[in-house]
């Protein structure tokens, strides 16, 4: 999905003619009729958190997201995000990451870190074929793709999976400090 950010004027219904920003002044004379421009954002994921949905453009925005969270957030992927950054959760807060049938994946290993004593992170896939994953590839042996400090990892639906060599899968879960 997308999400649209008002950006100025154009002077034609398609998004085409003399565009003018927001705050730009129109050199007009006589009548002139302007149409609202907006901007698409591609959403990667969406973080609900009291009963408000926000739209981020990448994994890493959700997550910060999520992090600043006074409430128990659900973190939920729209789009595939290979490429992914390491990724925290250290809210103090229980969180569940939805799948939703895509892959977030990454080389920054561990590709999540999960530092919240006491609180459960939970990671599903709340589409009916469950394939959503977390993958982690590495070229250092002792990679995990979820590295557990402190709190409770649940895996509900969906696969951690952690490739080190061509032949070679690593360990999808660490716990420890």
């Amino acid at each position: 999905g997308f999400t649209y950010t008002f950006d100025g004027w154009t002077t034609l219904p398609n998004g085409g003619g003399t565009k003018y920003n927001i705050g730009g002044t129109p050199a007009a004379t006589g009548n002139a009729t302007y149409y609202a421009h907006f901007a698409a954002t591609e959403v990667a994921a969406t973080v609900t958190a009291n009963g408000v949905v926000s739209y981020y453009p990448s994994i890493a925005d959700a997550f910060a997201a999520a992090n600043a969270s006074d409430y128990t957030p659900t973190i939920q992927v729209w789009r595939d995000a290979p490429n992914t950054p390491a990724l925290t959760y250290t809210a103090k807060n229980h969180c569940t990451l939805d799948l939703n049938g895509h892959t977030v994946s990454g080389t920054d290993m561990p590709l999540l870190t999960i530092n919240d004593e006491g609180f459960t992170f939970t990671v599903t896939d709340r589409t009916e074929t469950k394939e959503g994953k977390l993958a982690g590839t590495s070229g250092v042996s002792q990679a995990f793709v979820v590295s557990l400090v402190s709190g409770v990892f649940r895996l509900e639906a969906g696969t951690v999976y952690g490739q080190y060599t061509a032949s070679t899968v690593m360990a999808g879960v660490y716990a420890g400090a």
